[in-house]
């Protein structure tokens, strides 16, 4: 799904396996419409878009483009789609670092990616060149300055083993400063930010009243600011 290097290629290019019972693409989904609220009449890169659970939701009125490395993951996001909504959904294959997209739009998702990048500021530099003037680019990190994202990275580490993925590189640390500092260096001004705590990996297995729940609970309240998941919306000069 949303990866793009050769070292976890083959978790995310099996749906029923990532998508299983994945609470946090849901999660997601609920913060990236909070912060893009309800687009209209715009054109929309979606880089790794997996299933497209996240960017589906903005496609009867825009134009969105799917872009994910797995093929898979993107017969699934059309499977998905409405047939009277076809015509403005469009399907890429492709890396990021290797971008074969060369128009720019106005809205650019990058969700549940850099993590799996092997070079970030590259990556960044890429979807940089994906947005229009005066457009709109949403970023998820995990923060790696914060104990809980530390601590994540390690247990995702670990999961991939038990499950047999190979990583030929490791996670990448990110840090909110980082990505801001690489964003404005190419000219992405931050314009607002959303922390929330990642879900409990057992939250996965419970009713989705309980994650939206969760998700309001961690998201909303005052210990939000200790979270280690991040989404960053910038604005292109």
């Amino acid at each position: 799904m949303r990866s793009h290097t050769a070292s976890v290629r083959g978790y995310f290019d099996r749906p029923e396996m990532y998508l299983a019972k994945n609470r946090l693409i849901h999660l997601r989904r609920l913060v990236a419409r909070e912060m893009l609220g309800a687009p209209a009449g715009l054109s929309i890169l979606d880089v790794g878009c997996g299933d497209g659970s996240i960017s589906r939701q903005f496609l009867s009125e825009n134009h969105v483009t799917f872009f994910d490395l797995s093929q898979n993951m993107l017969a699934k996001a059309k499977s998905q789609i409405p047939a009277e909504s076809m015509f403005r959904a469009r399907f890429i294959q492709g890396d990021i670092l290797h971008c074969p997209v060369r128009k720019a739009f106005d809205v650019v998702l990058c969700i549940g990616v850099l993590a799996h990048c092997e070079d970030v500021e590259r990556a960044i530099a890429e979807l940089s060149s994906l947005v229009k003037a005066g457009g709109k680019c949403l970023i998820q990190i995990t923060d790696s300055e914060t104990t809980v994202g530390r601590l994540l990275k390690v247990y995702v580490s670990l999961r991939l083993a038990l499950l047999g993925v190979r990583q030929t590189t490791p996670l990448a640390s990110l840090s909110h400063r980082e990505v801001v500092a690489f964003a404005a260096s190419r000219g992405l001004v931050l314009s607002m930010d959303r922390r929330h705590f990642p879900l409990p990996p057992a939250v996965r297995h419970l009713w989705p009243w309980f994650c939206d729940t969760y998700y309001r609970w961690s998201y909303t309240s005052t210990i939000s600011r200790w979270g280690s998941e991040v989404l960053l919306l910038f604005e292109r000069c």
